[in-house]
């Protein structure tokens, strides 16, 4: 069995190289699990195993080198096991090993291996055990489980900013959540968490993170682009994941079908080197690139936008305070389903005022803003303002000797005083719509009619006699907190205004969030629709070897095997060039090959597809 790392011919039942010590693997070929050379059966999957011709040595040009440091490439390759999985961008783990003793790519480049198979190649190079600062900050900035932790992070925020409900006033919470729910928001910016500090220094860590990744990735990328794609010999292409034998006479045949199929040949001898959508490979690159955009964005928009909340009635002007414009409210509508109470769509007509002229009237519904000077104000909430405008009507009755008399009717607002008989007079403190009570005191369920409640004080003349609470659906309930109560308050009209919510944002990060979604798009695009692929070609011993690679074995496997299928049944073969006689007695035997999908013609050897890369 010859050794992958250095070449060198083995014994069949060897399980190390005897020159370099590098382990001896076969690959299984269904699901590629590396066994050990006298395995005849798969210890995964139980599928047979055969012995495969191993990936060449590196070539005379690479090891052109002094002999230390072919003894440093011999160690490291041991290092690296010799799978030749492609991770580290590089075709084969001599090839990476060469590269890092070069100082060509560090030592971690191995994604197999992982901080281990770094150590011990540090160790081997005589390297500190512990890597630069620089090392160590770019191997976390590159680290998936970052992007991870990040992400799990930035989610779970998100999820509590949903929860909680963003720019309100400090009233809302408070009757929401209470005195001490109030405090433990405002200290943890939970009422702007997407504006909060640690929120946005996420969105940076995520943004370096992904910027970091790309870098890495794209140097791969470009080497690859950049490089004319390399011929690689018979036994190279033996050991492409995915890979066929084929006869000789169909070398001119597979030239054309190649041509046709717009992939870009080039012919060298008897070898054949084609390719296409080399830039489809870009594509992933873009989409990290465009993840990096959207999150600059999200960044922008946090250090620099703003979300504010006004509640306008009809008629009412109001100033957009960092616009330096004005907004009058024009009109207010409500529409309804057909035959139904439940709301389809709330609509507020608005007029901008700026410098005392009337620059724009539009009328705003749930996601269509008004937008003036980069601020829009969109359409949040419609409703009756019983907190704020509230007009509520009362039957008074006055109780002597034990009989109440009536003392007449009033209607007044919350806040407002009016006149009781023998020079009192009462005030409404405070009227609840759905009245509760919480530990921190009497608060509101919403905003609906519920349980309507209303607070009163009586004075005479300047000293607070005594206080009542009176319930529309409770009329009998009236408690004195001080004293005997010779008043009764019944609730008997509520009317309130009804007021819109707009809110009102600023977000300047959002055409690079657009630009980024564009982006974004294109790449998808760019890594779906085109996909790279390279196709080998080589003559050996009478026999024609064909192997190519895409990103994955799985997703270039239907393709290669359109190809193969398309050329042209044995009965239609031209005859065999006089420049490829004698290379053998015979085509590959039909009798030998391992499987022939469906709709391929005679003379074609199939080797089995492995399932991995």
């Amino acid at each position: 069995m010859t050794c992958p790392a250095c070449g060198t011919v083995n014994t069949p039942d060897s399980r190390f190289c005897k020159h370099c010590g590098v382990a001896l693997q076969v690959l299984c070929s269904r699901c590629a699990t590396a066994n050990t050379p006298d395995s005849r059966f798969c210890k995964a999957c139980g599928a047979p195993l055969t012995q495969v011709t191993p990936a060449p040595p590196p070539r005379a040009t690479e090891l052109a080198i002094d002999g230390a440091l072919r003894g440093k490439v011999a160690e490291v390759v041991k290092v690296l096991g010799g799978l030749n999985c492609g991770r580290c961008g590089y075709r084969t783990c001599a090839e990476n090993a060469l590269a890092i003793v070069r100082g060509e790519a560090p030592p971690h480049s191995c994604v197999q291996g992982g901080e281990e198979a770094a150590r011990q190649i540090r160790a081997i190079l005589g390297q500190p055990e512990r890597p630069s600062f620089g090392a160590l900050l770019w191997e976390q900035l590159t680290s998936i489980k970052l992007a991870i932790v990040l992400i799990v992070a930035i989610v779970v925020l998100s999820i509590v900013g949903t929860v909680i409900p963003q720019g309100k006033d400090p009233l809302f919470y408070a009757g929401r959540y209470g005195t001490a729910g109030l405090n433990i928001i405002t200290a943890l910016q939970l009422d702007r968490l997407y504006h909060s500090w640690y929120f946005l220094a996420l969105l940076i860590a995520l943004a370096l993170n992904t910027g970091a990744c790309a870098l890495k990735r794209f140097r791969v990328s470009w080497e690859l682009l950049r490089k004319p794609v390399e011929a690689r010999s018979a036994d190279e292409i033996a050991q492409l994941p995915t890979h066929a034998k084929l006869d000789v006479r169909l070398f001119e045949k597979l030239h054309e079908l190649l041509t046709q199929r717009r992939y870009r040949v080039r012919r060298q001898g008897e070898q054949l080197i084609a390719s296409k959508n080399l830039w489809g490979r870009l594509g992933v690159d873009i989409l990290h690139v465009s993840l990096i955009i959207i999150l600059i964005g999200g960044v922008i928009g946090g250090l620099l936008g703003f979300e504010d909340f006004q509640v306008a009635h009809k008629g009412e002007t109001f100033t957009v305070a960092r616009g330096g414009f004005q907004v009058r409210v024009d009109d207010l509508k409500v529409e309804h389903y057909p035959d139904s109470s439940q709301v389809k769509d709330w609509y507020t007509t608005l007029t901008v005022i700026d410098g005392g002229r009337e620059v724009l009237t539009k009328t705003i519904e749930v996601n269509e803003p008004l937008t003036y000077k980069g601020i829009s104000l969109y359409q949040a909430s419609f409703g009756s303002d019983w907190l704020g405008g509230a007009e509520l009507t009362f039957r008074i009755e006055r109780v002597k000797d034990g009989k109440a008399e009536p003392a007449g009717e009033v209607t007044t607002t919350v806040g407002a005083t009016f006149p009781l008989d023998e020079g009192r007079t009462a005030k409404v403190v405070a009227f609840y719509p759905d009245f509760i009570v919480t530990q921190q005191g009497p608060a509101n369920r919403s905003q609906a009619l519920n349980n309507p409640a209303a607070f009163l004080e009586v004075y005479n003349g300047d000293q607070r006699e005594f206080t009542t609470w009176t319930f529309a659906q409770f009329p009998e309930f009236q408690h004195d907190f001080f004293a005997e109560n010779p008043y009764r308050f019944y609730l008997v009209g509520m009317k309130a205004p009804e007021f819109t919510g707009l809110q009102i944002a600023r977000n300047p990060g959002i055409p690079i969030i657009y630009a980024g979604f564009i982006l974004l798009v294109f790449g998808l695009a760019l890594n779906f629709y085109l996909p790279p692929r390279r196709i080998w070609a080589a003559v050996k011993e009478n026999t024609l070897y064909v192997g190519g690679l895409g990103r994955e074995p799985r997703e270039f496997e239907p393709d290669f095997e359109e190809i193969i299928a398309a050329l042209s049944p044995e009965r239609d073969l031209p005859p065999q060039p006089s420049s490829l006689k004698g290379r053998g007695d015979s085509p590959p035997s039909l009798g030998e090959r391992s499987r022939v999908p469906e709709g391929r013609g005679e003379g074609q050897e199939i080797q089995p597809l492995p399932k991995g890369g």
